[in-house]
């Protein structure tokens, strides 16, 4: 449930760039060619849903205000390492290989024994000559009782903390920075990151007759139940305050630093999080909005101020973009594809995009939630459970997913859309995109 403690940071620098900005002028609404490669600060929160991302008024101000919104932004696999390891890699987890948070197919350890590290974001850009800084959380497990110096490949400034770390505990950690152990107590300066909102009609569901079995066996919650939940989600916005005023922070500093000009920002988080929507206590890993969907705001030269794009898009994309920005070649096993067509003042039309994004669950023996398939489409949520069970949501009539029309539906639109799912859950490469 970490916000403020999973915080990734990507600093991605080109060098020291000329001239003063503020974050309250308004960015250019016409690409502009850099003189150089531009820096690219990349923040991703962690368990961050999308509804929550309205508590941020600072970021909303300095990024998405002088930016670019993205509504329809998804995660490749609802759960934090394999959603990290896609935006590190650009791929989906069938072909990373990372498919849950812990070893042996998870985790660090996963993502570190397959070899994924040699081919990442940060080579990538480190070898067309940027300076690379990572902070924060990096992968479930690190350094999994190996060298607690580790430091992975392509990084020139390394602050990662260390997984000992529990969910709730923001004190008394410990950070491999730059190779050497730092440990952090509990003092005011020790902090690491230094309400309620209206309940939604999924909130509690009340009839979860038409929904597969792992849901139905969901007792409605009852009111000590909600109780604690009012509380959880009461602290978990208190913590974003800390990450709205980190944020701030970051772009004040770019600005001193005379770089904010030439500076793309994105914000985002590794996966949305549910709090009693259909009955769910609390958690992610489910094919519904509130695990799946996420913020994602950008800014920088050229992106015009103030604008909303409904395109689809997937934290697949992250990698192939940066790359682009940074002038390196797109390695062809990459799944996503580059976002930077929709950062200029005329962006290609949202149905001409990509029209289908995939979204994949992993599930072990005893997990609780079925491994699943899901295709998200601009209006449509297809799932496809490895159980047989199947969901399926007119998400602009129901966009709260109440109502499973799977069993409902003609036979030729399930038979459409599974065909489509299969293709996509074997994709490689182009094939993805």
């Amino acid at each position: 449930m970490r916000l403020a403690t999973g915080t990734l940071g990507l600093a991605l620098f080109a060098g020291a760039c000329g001239g003063g900005s503020s974050p309250g002028i308004m960015a250019p609404t016409a690409p502009i060619k850099p003189k150089r490669a531009p820096n690219i600060v990349f923040i991703v929160t962690d368990d961050l849903d999308a509804r929550s991302f309205a508590f941020m008024p600072l970021v909303k101000s300095i990024i998405a205000d002088r930016g670019v919104t993205f509504a329809s932004a998804y995660v490749s696999v609802p759960a934090c390492c394999p959603s990290r390891a896609s935006i590190f890699t650009g791929k989906y987890a069938h072909n990373h290989g990372v498919l849950f948070n812990g070893p042996p197919d998870g985790g660090f350890e996963g993502f570190h024994d397959a070899g994924e590290e040699r081919s990442t974001l940060a080579t990538c850009l480190k070898d067309k000559g940027y300076r690379t800084a990572m902070v924060g959380k990096y992968l479930n497990g690190y350094p999994s009782g190996g060298d607690p110096n580790y430091v992975p490949p392509g990084w020139d400034e390394w602050f990662g903390i260390d997984s000992e770390l529990t969910s709730d505990t923001y004190y008394n950690y410990g950070v491999n920075l730059n190779g050497q152990r730092v440990s952090f107590g509990d003092g005011p300066d020790d902090y690491e990151t230094d309400v309620l909102a209206p309940r939604v009609p999924s909130f509690n569901e009340s009839d979860v007759s038409d929904k597969p079995q792992w849901v139905r066996e969901m007792d409605p919650l009852g009111p000590r139940e909600v109780e604690k939940l009012d509380r959880l989600y009461r602290n978990r916005l208190q913590t974003l305050l800390a990450v709205d005023e980190m944020v701030q922070r970051i772009l004040g500093t770019l600005e001193q630093a005379g770089v904010l000009e030439e500076t793309y920002v994105f914000f985002t988080s590794d996966n949305g999080f549910q709090m009693g929507e259909h009955r769910f206590p609390h958690g992610k890993d489910s094919p519904y909005e509130e695990s799946i969907l996420v913020p994602l705001v950008v800014r920088g030269p050229g992106v015009p101020a103030g604008r909303v794009l409904s395109h689809l898009v997937s934290n697949v994309d992250f990698a192939p973009t940066f790359a682009e920005m940074a002038g390196a070649p797109i390695p062809p096993d990459v799944d996503g594809r580059s976002l930077v067509p929709l950062l200029g003042s005329s962006p290609p039309a949202a149905d001409s995009w990509r029209k289908e994004a995939l979204v994949e669950h992993f599930a072990r023996q005893r997990s609780g939630i079925p491994a699943f398939r899901e295709l998200r489409m601009p209006m449509l949520a297809y799932v496809e459970y490895d159980d047989g069970n199947g969901e399926l949501y007119d998400m602009q009539a129901d966009p709260y997913e109440l109502d499973n029309a799977f069993a409902s539906a003609p036979a030729a639109t399930i038979a459409a859309l599974s065909s489509r799912l299969a293709v996509l859950k074997r994709c490689r490469g182009a094939g993805c995109r």
